[in-house]
């Protein structure tokens, strides 16, 4: 069992290793102690994968031997959501508004009652981002993009909202594409000068961009949490929110 605590921006889980384990293996890295720690990479950084789907590369098993330090991992609101949806972690007991005891399911749980804790994560989203659908946006590309096969992480560090690594995780390998994320009429239209500039960030990282316009259907939460509306479910699968695809590099005669 594992004990999630839910703050502004994240989820802090806490438990038995073997059960940070499975969730590191399951491709939801999260942050904690030893991040810094870095296994050999089998690929140099400037080897990156050419096609918008993950290669097929299994974890590696060095993983538990940097696992054996960890105690605690920080997941991102996106991250614990999607677990929560698939099934993956499974709310067994709720202590507060803000807490319960979890457990992880490596092959996903139909039996998971994942409301109220879904709900308060969609009210600190609205919190955050003014909206619930900016959420949804972010939370149907995420899920697409681990449908894919990739590793999924935070993309901060490199201006962008994701960044994607083959599966085996930062590890074992640098990042192959940095991830825009473009809300179809909430952002404004995304001008020539300002890709460039993203392109020519990217490259210096030594990654390619992948530029992303989602469209989600409209949502309605209630701003205080206290309920949770089924149809954000439904509007973060793939099927239903519209997501187009395009890697963007510059061309160099």
């Amino acid at each position: 069992m594992l004990t999630a605590t839910l703050f502004s921006s994240h989820v802090a889980l806490k438990g038995p290793r073997d059960q940070l384990l499975a969730l590191w293996l399951n491709g939801c890295y999260g942050r904690g102690d030893g991040d810094d720690l870095r296994a050999k990479r089998e690929t140099p950084r400037h080897q990156a994968a050419n096609t918008i789907n993950a290669p097929a590369t299994t974890a590696a098993s060095e993983l538990e031997s940097e696992m054996e330090k960890q105690s605690e991992r920080i997941l991102s609101l996106v991250e614990t959501a999607h677990l929560l949806i698939d099934g993956l972690l499974v709310l067994v007991q709720s202590l507060d508004g803000q807490s319960w005891v979890v457990d992880f399911h490596p092959q996903g749980s139909s039996d998971s009652n994942i409301q109220a804790m879904l709900s308060a994560i969609v009210h600190n989203c609205i919190m955050l981002n003014g909206s619930v659908s900016v959420f949804a946006a972010k939370l149907a590309v995420y899920r697409l993009l681990r449908t894919k096969g990739w590793v999924v992480r935070d993309g901060v560090r490199f201006a962008a909202e994701y960044v994607l690594y083959k599966p085996g995780g930062p590890l074992k390998y640098h990042a192959d594409y940095a991830v825009h994320v473009h809300m179809v009429g909430r952002h404004s239209p995304v001008s020539w000068k300002q890709i460039l500039a993203t392109i020519r960030f990217t490259e210096q990282a030594k990654k390619k961009m992948l530029h992303i316009s989602v469209s989600v259907p409209q949502l309605k939460a209630n701003g205080s949490g206290g309920s949770f509306d089924q149809d954000f479910v439904t509007s973060v699968d793939s099927s239903n929110a519209s997501i187009h695809m395009l890697q963007v590099s510059r061309w160099v005669p």
